[in-house]
């Protein structure tokens, strides 16, 4: 089968960026796969690749890689038509070189209205992948809204990360919506992410002791919900690290010199060169604590990642976090945005080595089982073949 990905983002350092790497690379072992993006000889994957031409650089959060880019709803209606123009435009001459049998989509945002305008010229199925901006974008942009509902009839499935994201789609897009939603969640590398990972290469860099310290790793955003850990670190008995950069890394320092912490370092961004080092944080760290205080918080890569690591993942309760934990069977959730809550648990986790090794040992079992790339890729291709046949 021939299967055309298409991505309109930075291809690098979040989780829709990874989920794009890994789902094309798995599929590509059994099917003929080609990547559409921009600026693709930035992205390094053994897929073919085309270049997504556009006007100007587009996102719908921060990007450390595209810091100069727009935003969806800072967007004049000019801009926003000769973008999504562009994007329909690049995606013809692709089809027309390529000629796939499925069209797969990452996000309904334009990117998303230029695959339903290529299924009504060229006829090719298309399924969209949604990674929640694409949720959050037209509840404040009623342009977006009525975007993502003209382009229902052309669109095959919709795709979401956990039954809450594939609940949100439906309640934002409507009825129309809720005859093509399936959940696919995300899935991780449990090769690369092990317990066994040597540590003494972070350990010596970042000053710290094995399983002595918690770690929070993602894009520093509000939804993010890094601030609430930072507030709850004054009540917390052991030191945090935080791995990541964005629009919100310049507040989170100024809080905690105004907190007056000396038990939180923030350890910037981690490009693709020290992605070695993270997985190593993952295994020497005792706890990954996930604060997330929107439902934008669609699954999150960096909880599979820390479970696949045999590391116990503190999360709150909302968006696809207590699908990534169980419901609480292989983690701890706590109430969104309650600073007290979230010391209080991960105090009582860093008190007792046996219930994290507990957890730590489900943790790596539940994943091995639900989220490797090559289960993630099997559903993909059962619900291409569908519309292949």
């Amino acid at each position: 089968m021939k299967i055309l990905v298409c991505y309109p983002h930075a291809c690098y350092g979040g989780g829709s960026q990874y989920h794009l790497y890994a789902s094309a690379s798995e599929l590509l072992k059994s099917h003929d796969v080609r990547i559409l993006l921009p600026e693709p000889e930035r992205f390094q994957i053994n897929v073919p690749k085309y270049d997504w031409k556009i006007p100007f650089r587009v996102m719908g959060s921060s990007s450390t890689y595209w810091p100069d880019a727009k935003n969806y709803v800072k967007l004049s209606d000019d801009e926003l038509k000769m973008y999504a123009d562009a994007l329909f435009d690049s995606l013809c001459e692709t089809i027309e070189h390529f000629t796939p049998d499925i069209i797969h989509c990452h996000f309904m945002l334009p990117s998303g209205w230029a695959a339903a305008r290529a299924h009504k010229k060229y006829k090719i199925p298309v399924v969209i992948t949604s990674h929640g901006v694409d949720v959050t974008v037209p509840l404040s942009d009623k342009r977006y809204l009525s975007g993502g509902k003209e382009i229902l009839p052309e669109i095959s499935y919709i795709t979401g990360y956990s039954p809450d994201h594939c609940e949100w789609i439906k309640e934002v897009f409507g009825e129309m919506a809720s005859e093509k939603v399936v959940c696919i969640p995300g899935g991780t590398d449990t090769e690369a992410y092990t317990p066994d990972i040597d540590t003494k290469e972070a350990e010596k860099m970042f000053s710290i002791e094995s399983k002595k310290f918690v770690l929070g790793v993602g894009r520093f955003q509000e939804r993010k919900g890094f601030h609430i850990l930072v507030d709850a670190a004054k009540n917390i008995k052991s030191d945090i690290l935080l791995v990541g950069g964005g629009w919100e890394m310049e507040n989170l320092k100024k809080q905690v010199e105004r907190l007056k912490l000396t038990n939180i370092r923030l350890l910037g961004f981690f490009g693709p060169e020290k992605n070695h080092l993270l997985r190593q944080l993952y295994c020497a760290t005792a706890i990954v604590v996930i604060p997330s205080i929107t439902r934008g918080e669609t699954l999150c890569f960096v909880g599979l990642e820390a479970l696949s690591s045999g590391t116990p993942v503190v999360a709150s309760s909302i968006g696809g976090l207590p699908f990534l934990l169980d419901n609480g069977r292989i983690g701890k959730l706590v109430k969104p945005g309650d600073a007290n809550e979230l010391s209080d648990v991960i105090n009582g986790l860093m008190s007792s080595q046996m219930e994290r090794q507990r957890i730590g040992k489900l943790s790596r079992e539940y994943v091995i089982k639900n989220f490797t790339w090559p289960i993630i890729a099997e559903k993909f291709t059962r619900l291409f073949n569908s519309l292949a046949n």
